[in-house]
């Protein structure tokens, strides 16, 4: 049986169990914006990858630091962490950030991502915050999906938020 907690600390034990941290994606969204005198419209269209498009990302010292704010989770099953969900609050907008999502490739599949999302906006509904929020990337059709299934919704974009990167940053928002 999975157990959610509140995650007090990320061991580099932990963290090299859970594996690979990153995504692959078959899929991402086209991005196209049209502007007249009166409208500036954008688009995005789902589209299918011929090959896999992969990022893995690297823990920092900032998901230590967030951890420690307290608006973290991690899913056990027994003693073993399958998987975390790290949130960093705005304080000035009552909403939670949800930064990093992480569940080991083993496990996925199993309600996992889910259960840490619904054990969150508990959380974050119990001290006040009126919505979560997540950025992923055009390139993340994996979860794109994920989060609208969860009852997240596009909530704005940021073409240029990326540094010489093919991506665009995309913000989920669901409203608590």
């Amino acid at each position: 049986m999975i157990r959610y907690t509140t995650l007090r600390r990320l061991s580099l034990a932990e963290r090299e169990t859970l594996g690979e941290y990153g995504y692959a994606s078959l899929e991402r969204y086209r991005i196209s914006r049209e502007e007249e005198a009166d409208a500036i419209v954008f688009r995005l269209q789902r589209e299918r990858l011929e090959t896999p498009y992969r990022k893995v990302y690297e823990y920092d010292e900032e998901t230590d630091w967030r951890i420690a704010l307290g608006y973290s989770i991690g899913a056990f099953e027994e003693d073993r962490l399958l998987g975390f969900l790290i949130a960093e609050p705005q304080m000035w907008n009552r909403t939670l950030h949800l930064m990093d999502l992480h569940v080991a490739l083993p496990h996925r599949q199993r309600g996992i991502g889910r259960g840490l999302l619904e054990e969150m906006g508990v959380l974050a509904r119990g001290r006040g915050f009126r919505a979560l929020a997540a950025e992923t990337q055009n390139t993340n059709g994996p979860a794109m999906a994920f989060y609208r299934a969860c009852g997240f919704a596009l909530d704005g974009l940021d073409l240029t938020l990326y540094d010489g990167l093919d991506e665009t940053a995309l913000f989920m928002k669901k409203h608590l």
